[in-house]
């Protein structure tokens, strides 16, 4: 929606998206915040950075697979902000994404 230039230049459309768009990052922000104080998360790693790196991937995806019509891109950038995340963490065994499902 937030891509519809008919959202966008109607307030009353474009700001529950807006609002809805905060909330999402910030809960990423307290969720990444919590893992770097646990030390999931490497101590240099900026919460509302990554939050932000987080759902534009996945947003990118997301307007990808709706232009092509085809889940795949969607997929990939899941995949892809999974595995930026496991770079940041050192970590090599990815866990299997099962369950997981859009149509498109």
């Amino acid at each position: 929606m937030a891509q519809d230039r008919a959202v966008v230049a109607d307030e009353g459309l474009r700001q529950p998206v807006a609002d809805a768009f905060k909330r999402l990052h910030e809960m990423l922000v307290a969720v990444i915040d919590a893992a770097v104080s646990r030390g999931q998360l490497p101590p240099g790693v900026d919460p509302d950075r990554l939050a932000s790196t987080m759902v534009a991937v996945v947003q990118g995806g997301y307007v990808l697979a709706m232009a092509q019509q085809d889940r795949a891109p969607y997929d990939a950038a899941c995949q892809g902000a999974l595995e930026l995340l496991r770079a940041v963490t050192g970590e090599t065994d990815p866990a299997p994404a099962e369950g997981r499902s859009a149509s498109f």
